[in-house]
């Protein structure tokens, strides 16, 4: 679909102020990648995987970074529990 004229020019200003600018995105990945590699360092039986729109390279100006953590069913509820929990806050 083209656009012109007004129209165009609308568009193009609001995705000047949605979208994640070069700094923010450097920002964002090496922040996502510290953290990481700080998960998978402690809990290295666990598979990290990073969703969302940052996964979909559809990530919005000041949007936030989706992470899970899955821990193998062998390890029990009471363990992700306790020690899961105590670590959640980086």
């Amino acid at each position: 679909m083209r656009f012109s004229g007004k129209v165009y020019e609308i568009l193009m200003n609001v995705l000047r102020e949605i979208e994640p600018n070069k700094e923010e995105e450097e920002n964002v990945t090496m922040i996502t990648n510290e953290i990481y590699r700080k998960l998978k360092n402690r809990f290295p039986e666990a598979e990290i995987r990073i969703e969302g729109s940052t996964a979909k390279g559809t990530r919005l100006k000041g949007g936030d970074v989706d992470i899970f953590v899955y821990f193998p069913k062998v390890v029990g509820r009471e363990w992700i529990r306790v020690n899961s929990l105590s670590y959640a806050m980086l």
